[in-house]
């Protein structure tokens, strides 16, 4: 009985509540009155609200934390998965603001090809060593950029996701 009433149920409230006809124009325009203006001023907006680099970076700081706690823990998967996401995060950035590109150069051409060179050679010796490569690499990028007050350093503790994770199984970590 109750699976009968789910799609219409659905419907409605996808509707706006009205299950007579769904005025989708009027139901977008009164959810959106903060964006004012024509197109271009409300795509600003947007792209305000949106971020720029700084969004970006947030993101990068988390994954980068992930990542070194999930190669601590010889969970390469995890690793690997946190890198790729970095990078993602790194590229959304610099298509917002292209003018960063230059200074991320060398970290896109070669620390995410070495780091992700050592996640798969599943070696923590190796990991840890591009890892303290990439912090360089961070910091000398925040000079050139003009805010080498945003240090990097590896990170002390671990954050909640990554208390949750478990390390990998014993058959792939390194002894």
């Amino acid at each position: 009985m109750m699976k009968r009433f789910a799609i219409p149920m659905g419907a409605a409230i996808i509707c706006g509540g009205g299950l007579v006809g769904c005025d989708r124009e009027e139901a977008s325009l009164s959810r959106h009155e903060w964006l004012q203006g024509g197109v271009d001023q409300r795509l600003n907006t947007l792209a305000e609200q949106h971020g720029g680099f700084s969004a970006s970076m947030r993101e990068v700081n988390e994954r980068f934390h992930n990542l070194y706690w999930a190669g601590q823990d010889q969970n390469w998967e995890f690793a690997a998965y946190q890198l790729e996401h970095m990078l993602e995060a790194l590229e959304a950035g610099l298509q917002r603001r292209p003018e960063r590109a230059e200074s991320a150069q060398h970290f896109l051409r070669n620390v995410i090809p070495d780091t992700q060179e050592s996640i798969e050679a599943r070696n923590l010796s190796f990991f840890n060593e591009r890892i303290k490569t990439m912090v360089n690499n961070c910091n000398t990028c925040h000079a050139l950029e003009n805010v080498p007050w945003i240090p990097v350093s590896l990170p002390r503790s671990r954050s909640p996701l990554m208390a949750s994770i478990p390390a990998a199984p014993a058959e792939n970590v390194e002894e």
